[in-house]
């Protein structure tokens, strides 16, 4: 008995110590190797190819090629250094509505940390921020003009209050939304910016149902389903092309889909399909979780 139970609290010490260890790499692989010069120099280098072959009319490779993960959860830091290695930088802006920490699993702190972007972080969670404003004050290269944040809900109602008090108006590079809830409505809300490109996350459990789960500015969506919240992909596609955007990539997977604005169109960024945003091998399996949401309230877009 005292050896099993020996046994099990050492088990227990080893759990604990590799949980502890694994905390800690993490920690210092998204606060201190991120934006090294071997992280920031080559994607320098991979921006200017962009550009200048786009400049001598050269061929590039597809999106799905270019993805590459930085901070980003999957492939999006990859496919956004793509997409403005064709159009260019321009404001160096962005806004991310559902910013996390501000590192991991963001869309938008490669910008940051690696190319000088400054902007808005907005989560309605005060303890990640309080780690990323910490941080952003601390790193070398935004310590004199850090990043700012907002730490309260966002609805269609207050939206372009809260981006006009925090000064940002106007045309920016980029705006990423994924808040797990009323993400559809948010970007149809925002009039005060004109994002150049938009990444947004999508629902691939909806499939090619055309439907957005209606308006909640609290989005207590998941006594209902985990799933239930956002909208599907040809939902998505009909509200950008109302506010002139279109359609030009995706992640791995499918549910963070990418759209660029109308006059920035070119042939390096055909638009691309639903079907391509749907095509994962996994996204066959989580069309079927629908059948468990579809006796629930949705909304239908129009175009």
């Amino acid at each position: 008995m005292l050896n099993s139970l020996k046994k099990k609290f050492a088990e227990f010490i080893e759990a604990a110590f590799e949980r502890t260890i694994k905390k800690f790499y993490e920690h210092r692989h998204y606060y201190f190797t991120n934006h090294s010069p071997e992280v920031r120099v080559p994607q320098k280098q991979l921006y200017l190819d962009y550009r200048n072959r786009v400049a001598d009319g050269k061929s590039l490779p597809t999106y799905k090629e270019a993805g590459f993960s930085v901070y980003s959860q999957y492939d999006e830091d990859g496919i956004t250094l793509y997409i403005f290695g064709i159009i260019g930088f321009k404001t160096y802006k962005f806004v991310d509505i559902g910013s996390g920490d501000c590192l991991y699993a963001s869309n938008t702190a490669n910008l940051v940390t690696n190319f000088g972007f400054t902007g808005l972080f907005v989560d309605i969670k005060p303890q990640y921020h309080a780690r990323a404003k910490n941080f952003y004050k601390n790193y070398m290269f935004t310590s004199i003009f850090p990043p700012q944040f907002y730490g309260d809900g966002v609805t269609k109602e207050n939206i372009n209050q809260v981006l006009t008090d925090k000064g940002i108006t106007g045309e920016i590079d980029f705006l990423s939304v994924d808040i797990d809830g009323i993400d559809y409505w948010i970007w149809d809300a925002i009039e005060v910016i004109s994002p150049r490109v938009v990444v947004i996350e999508n629902h691939v459990e909806f499939g090619y149902n055309n439907v957005v789960v209606p308006y909640d500015p609290e989005y207590k969506f998941y006594d209902k389903h985990p799933h239930y919240n956002g909208a599907s992909p040809i939902a998505y596609n009909k509200l950008a092309k109302r506010k002139g955007y279109h359609l030009v990539a995706t992640n791995w997977y499918g549910f963070n889909t990418y759209y660029l604005r109308n006059d920035l169109a070119t042939s390096y960024l055909p638009e691309i399909s639903v079907d391509q945003v749907l095509a994962h091998p996994r996204n066959i399996k989580q069309m079927q979780i629908f059948d468990e949401m579809k006796h629930l309230p949705f909304e239908t877009v129009d175009e």
